[in-house]
């Protein structure tokens, strides 16, 4: 019977045993990374690295926009650009799911509807012409996703736009790709799905940050979620829900690109409004909060020759208020020493007197506070132990105005 090859390995010389055993755990390694180093190219086929930013996480990343519903003009748009989006498929019920904040405190902010009607048939196509014209499908002529005419007779709106001398931009929606009445718009792309929504996001970006000879004053946009999922696995499914999630974090991108790169510069001097060795001025104050004293605050015309240039200081990082149109639920009205204008900054905005000090103390400016105190970033903490406190009780949110009370309410 023929000797095995485990039996002449056992009756080998005790060195050959260790070389061959030794040879043989470096061919294993070595198969095992050449599996490891295939298994991961596959994988970086599958997953990009991420180039495109266009995950949820990286697209929620910043969300300061949300912090407050005020809206400033910017000095640097002669003309207030129009933008639409477009999410395809959006139910009005979907916002019940509670998974869609950015597009809640958009509808929050500004002004909304309980749900908007379709226009029949209730498809893409029709009822995107039908925004674009104003017309019923019948009188517009598209009247279907899919049919037949090779003459678009009405005007859709970035025509109206290219009429009036100006600019348009519209990334995918439906119609764009084709010249009607012999228009195109200004800037355009043919649509492609495959198309990632950061990059369609950025591009309108970038539009807005033309020269204004450039810039377009129309832009439109289409997403074509949540409506691919619905089709796909229904309108109650995971998939829906992931597509919404997906979609509020693009929108979140957005308004945060066009809140931190369209808004005016986060410092400015009080210089270039009014001369404080002016007589008639009592005091320049800046700081996150910049105050205009006045020494007669019943000379009303001179206080509005100062306001009139301010009306659209800095878009929106600065709000300006005199005592009268301070909000009241910053109880900031009654003090003599509080202003006759008050510059209201939001988030990392800071108001200097003059342009030495911006240059001088501006770069070195970091962090800091004073900011509107319902603001996250504001919130203090508070804890109190002690044999008149409860245990383990957590209260509601409080101003610390009430600190006082519980503070003497123990008979002091």
């Amino acid at each position: 019977m023929p000797r095995s090859w485990f039996s002449n390995f056992c009756q080998r010389p005790l060195a050959s045993r260790r070389f061959l055993l030794c040879l043989v755990a470096l061919l294993s390694l070595l198969a095992i990374l050449l599996i490891i180093s295939l298994v991961f190219v596959l994988l970086s086929v599958r997953w990009p690295n991420g180039e495109e930013n266009d995950d949820v996480d990286f697209l929620n990343k910043h969300s300061s926009w949300q912090y407050s519903c005020d809206h400033k003009c910017n000095a640097n748009f002669s003309v207030p650009p129009l933008l639409i989006i477009s999410m395809d498929g959006f139910r009005a019920d979907y916002l019940k799911r509670g998974i869609t904040h950015s597009v809640s405190r958009i509808l929050e902010c500004g002004s909304s509807a309980q749900y908007m009607l379709p226009s029949f048939p209730s498809k893409t196509f029709p009822n995107h012409f039908t925004i674009v014209t104003g017309l019923y499908p019948e009188s517009h002529g598209i009247v279907d996703n899919h049919f037949y005419d090779e003459y678009m007779p009405n005007e859709v709106i970035w025509n109206t736009v290219a009429k009036n001398g100006k600019k348009s931009a519209v990334f995918f929606w439906p119609g764009s790709e084709v010249a009607i009445q012999g228009i195109l718009p200004t800037y355009r792309f043919a649509y492609d799905s495959s198309k990632p929504f950061f990059t369609r996001a950025r591009q309108v970006i970038d539009w807005l940050q033309l020269e204004e000879s450039e810039r377009p004053s129309f832009l439109a946009m289409y997403f074509e979620q949540p409506d691919t999922a619905m089709h796909r696995e229904g309108p109650d499914s995971d998939a829906v829900n992931s597509a919404l999630i997906y979609v509020d974090a693009m929108i979140n991108y957005l308004m945060h690109q066009l809140d931190d790169n369209l808004r005016s510069d986060n410092f400015f001097s009080l210089d270039k409004y009014v001369n404080a060795k002016d007589p008639q001025v009592g005091g320049v104050f800046g700081g996150t909060i910049g105050h205009i004293n006045f020494r007669d605050s019943t000379n009303s015309s001179f206080i509005d020759q100062v306001l009139a240039p301010m009306t659209c200081l800095g878009g929106q990082k600065f709000r300006v208020y005199t005592r009268y149109t301070m909000p009241m639920r910053y109880h900031y009205t009654r003090s003599s020493r509080i202003g006759e204008i008050v510059i209201d900054s939001t988030a990392g905005g800071r108001v200097f007197v003059d342009q030495k000090s911006l240059k001088e103390h501006g770069p070195m400016e970091k962090g800091d506070h004073g900011y509107d105190n319902r603001m996250r970033e504001m919130r203090a903490i508070f804890g109190a132990w002690g044999p008149s406190i409860k245990n383990g009780y957590q209260i509601e949110t409080f101003q610390n105005i009430e600190l006082y009370n519980l503070f003497t309410g123990g008979g002091y």
